[in-house]
């Protein structure tokens, strides 16, 4: 349960008479004023790693009023006194994944210190990010043994160090790691060898105090507000004898922080007490194109937490690279406005003010009224359903609604995000608050048997039902679930976990489970063994963090009515890797399904005997009808094939059993000729000439596909990007490709060129991040089968984009025309 808001109706009701104007022409109401504590030690930082690159590119940063003024400067102004910088081992000169370089980090450093901004200096020991999904080794060190790895580690931060004390500048606070969550260094230096990673961190506190004595190592961890993960880390690394001074924490709420504050608060007071170190919010943020007003309110409301732990051990709070514009970065949660064609193009935003001196929340908008969507709701054991209450206005400031149940032996629900878990059947009373005013409504959740096949398909109830083999250590039950509160969370550990079930119908049935992870396992499957002790098995790969895929096993017989199910996963030799599993479900095939279906001996992509309508595209010129084959389940049911009459066309599988009666619909369609070879760049540069290679990168800013052509330098550059197509047929063309990028003016274009060098061209303009628009050259005539296309690109310093599917179609056959 969340604890009410601070004295808020209170202190709204004594601050009516005083008004401001926040945004544009809105009044608001101050509310919760940063409290008086508040003194010239606390530190109100901004991650400003981005903002070299930022000015390379030409990005022009303004102030409240609109006029042009250094970044720092406007930072200052907003009440920011100190600067964090990243820094990595040997990064790449990717804008944005890129720099940080010791010399980068040196020269930024004493431009900040110039300017009167104490200093945080982040160590990440990589070439790249690091964070709690990835600590990878920097290639330099891979294949270190521990102690060769501790050497570098000391060496390599005693002389950034060495650097920034020799440039004048003393940081003040270091990190040693960077939301070192699993570790770092994996799998070196992962927490599941603790004694390893202590030594690790030692190794970097040694070398930090051996330079600069008075600078304060903080250890940082994502998600601050979960208390028993950082007990469980922070314990760990004091029973192996852990150096450091601070403890650092990460805090991205969603939209509504409210549902996290609390807990947030207590957290930073709970480490301080508990571990006898000061505590810092080192890293902040949240979606300002959303509602500025309520990432305003968030950063005051931070700052109270930290400056309201006890005996002035509450240091600070730091925003992650709040002028990281999103037109210019692509992330969401800067605190700058971009260049998006608007009034307040290039200034910051109403959130910054967070940072003044006395600054309050805002509340223009209190909420009047709640209510449920439903009054009555019905869940089975084991499974869940989200609660959805409403706020009257709809626009109220504070978006925070706070659940609880009457009785949670029979329904459990979390407090923040009014998922509902049926625990025993029965009734229970969901009641919802709101966090402003404390407004109520209530709704009956009455829970019934589960009709599942599979008892606590989603692991909401923990490890109920299941039988967990193996490394038993490596899972645990956690949120990052594909529905409702939890999910089967595994690192770094080989594992089997299933349950048995008996009494079905024998008959074909299908499992289905849902996966998300890091990737990497040298095993990770779902499976099925019948009492026969046959088994089926569906590998899965996971591909990022939340990430969800469904993985399917079909047709699988069950003859004696027992069958066992369930997940198995094996580590790579390296070890760290980590996932999540969800949602099993178990059906029976019903006697109008199909066991398989096959268009030209290959089973349809996709095939589920309960999906029936398929897409399937056929190579170009393609002209035979293809051949449809389909099993079925029930051997008795009759099966009516209905083949395309043409291409592109239609074909149909109806499935009849007595009076039931189920059909499968294909639609056939062509894939348009495209003599453009890697049109996509889902191969990398292949079949194409690359003018200058610096300037180019495989982006994952795609219009399509996985791949895209990417451009960036940090300097002004030519980049020319071109095929030569031949056997082509005579006739008329058309050139197309995609593009997104800067909305700088330069010459951006695609050209194709025939066999005499006659160039036809046509003009690229972007408009920002992730905007794609199509560009065509028409009329290209081609009269001896070949034809050189591409792209051009002179560009000033920094100007950045990505081009993705050319096409090449021919129009006429008809040159006069």
């Amino acid at each position: 349960m969340k604890k009410n808001k601070k004295i808020l109706s209170l202190i709204m009701s004594v601050m009516m008479i005083s008004l401001l104007t926040s945004i544009g022409k809105t009044t608001v109401v101050k509310a919760s004023e940063v409290s008086a504590a508040e003194t010239s030690t606390f530190a109100k930082g901004a991650d400003t790693s981005w903002l070299p690159q930022m000015e390379a590119s030409g990005f022009v940063f303004k102030n409240d009023k609109g006029d042009q003024e250094d970044c720092l400067q406007i930072l200052k102004k907003h009440g920011i006194n100190s600067i964090r910088l990243r820094t990595w081992v040997n990064p790449s000169n990717d804008r944005t994944n890129g720099h940080c370089s010791t010399k980068e980090t040196v020269t930024m450093a004493v431009r900040a210190k110039q300017m009167g901004f104490r200093i945080m200096l982040d160590f990440h020991y990589s070439d790249t990010w690091a964070d709690p999904s990835h600590q990878d080794i920097p290639e330099a060190w891979k294949n270190d043994t521990l102690e060769q790895m501790k050497t570098h580690l000391y060496n390599y931060t005693y002389d950034v160090m060495t650097k920034l004390k020799d440039a004048g500048v003393t940081p003040e606070w270091v990190q040693v790691g960077n939301e070192i969550n699993s570790g770092m260094l994996l799998p070196m230096g992962s927490t599941t060898k603790p004694d390893n990673l202590v030594q690790l961190i030692n190794s970097g506190y040694d070398a930090v105090k051996a330079v600069s004595p008075t600078s304060k190592v903080i250890l940082q961890r994502a998600n601050g507000y979960e208390n028993a993960n950082f007990r469980n880390f922070f314990d760990a690394l004091k029973k192996y004898g852990t150096k450091y001074d601070v403890i650092g924490v990460s805090y991205y709420p969603s939209v509504d922080y409210t549902s996290t504050i609390d807990e947030l608060g207590d957290n930073l007071k709970d480490m301080a007490a508990r571990y006898g170190k000061e505590v810092m919010v080192v890293e902040v943020g949240a979606d300002c194109s959303e509602d500025e007003v309520n990432v305003h309110n968030m950063l005051v409301a931070v700052q109270n937490k930290v400056l309201a732990v006890p005996d002035n051990k509450g240091l600070g709070v730091f925003y992650w690279e709040p002028e990281g514009a999103k037109s210019w970065s692509g992330y969401s949660m800067s605190a700058w406005n971009g260049y998006d064609g608007k009034a307040n193009d290039g200034q910051p935003t109403k959130a910054l003010d967070a940072f003044l001196p006395g600054e309050a929340e805002l509340n223009p908008y209190p909420v009047t009224e709640i209510s449920f969507d439903k009054k009555k709701v019905s869940v089975e054991v084991g499974n869940t359903l989200t609660l959805k209450a409403s706020l009257t206005p709809s626009n109220s400031t504070y978006k925070g609604i706070i659940f609880s149940s009457s009785k949670e032996s029979v329904a459990k629900i979390n407090s923040s995000t009014g998922i509902v878990t049926g625990i025993a059947p029965g009734t229970a009373t969901i009641t919802a608050t709101s966090y402003d005013q404390h407004k109520t409504a209530v709704c009956k959740v009455t829970v019934t048997k589960s009709s599942n096949l599979i008892k606590n398909p989603g692991f909401e109830l923990d490890e109920d039902n299941w039988t967990v083999a193996g490394n038993s250590s490596s899972v645990t039950f956690e949120n990052d679930a594909h529905t409702g509160n939890k999910a089967l969370h595994y690192y770094n550990g080989d594992f089997k976990a299933s349950q048995t079930i008996t009494g079905l119908k024998n008959g074909f049935y299908r499992l289905t489970a849902w996966a998300s992870g890091g990737g990497g396992e040298k095993t990770s499957e779902i499976f099925a063994v019948n009492g026969a002790k046959k088994r089926s098995a569906v590998a899965f790969t996971n591909t990022g963090w939340n990430i969800w895929n469904k993985y399917t096993i079909n047709n699988v017989e069950v003859k004696n009515g027992k069958l066992t199910v369930g997940v198995k996963v094996q580590m790579s030799s390296s070890g760290g890797q980590w996932g999540n599993i969800d949602d099993f479900v178990l059906t029976k095939n019903n006697s109008t399904s199909l066991k398989d279906l096959k268009v030209n001996g290959t089973t349809v992509n996709g095939f589920d005997p309960e999906v029936t309508s398929y897409n399937v595209t056929l190579p170009a010129e393609t002209t035979k009808v293809p051949k449809i084959k389909a099993a079925v389940v029930d051997s008795s049911a009759k099966v009516v094939v209905k083949p395309a009459k043409a291409l592109p066309g239609k074909a149909t599988v109806t499935v009849k059993a007595g009076s039931k009666r189920k059909v499968y619909v294909i639609n056939f369609n062509v894939e348009k000729s495209n003599p453009v070879k890697n049109a996509g760049f889902e191969a990398g540069f292949d079949n194409w000439t690359i003018s200058d290679t610096d300037a180019e990168n495989i982006s994952k800013d795609v219009y399509s596909g996985s791949k895209a052509l990417g451009y960036w330098k940090a300097s002004a550059y030519k980049l020319t990007v071109s095929q030569k197509i031949t056997g082509l047929k005579n006739g008329v063309y058309t050139l197309s490709a995609w593009s997104q990028g800067a909305a700088e003016s330069c010459t951006n274009q695609i050209f194709a060129v025939d066999s005499k060098g006659k160039p036809l061209t046509a003009d690229i303009k972007n408009t920002g991040w992730a905007v794609w628009s199509q560009v065509k050259i028409i009329n290209i005539v081609v009269t001896d089968g070949t034809l050189t296309i591409g792209s051009y690109l002179d560009a000033p310093a920094g100007y950045w984009g990505s081009y993705d599917d050319f096409e090449l179609t021919q129009t006429s056959t008809n040159i006069s025309n």
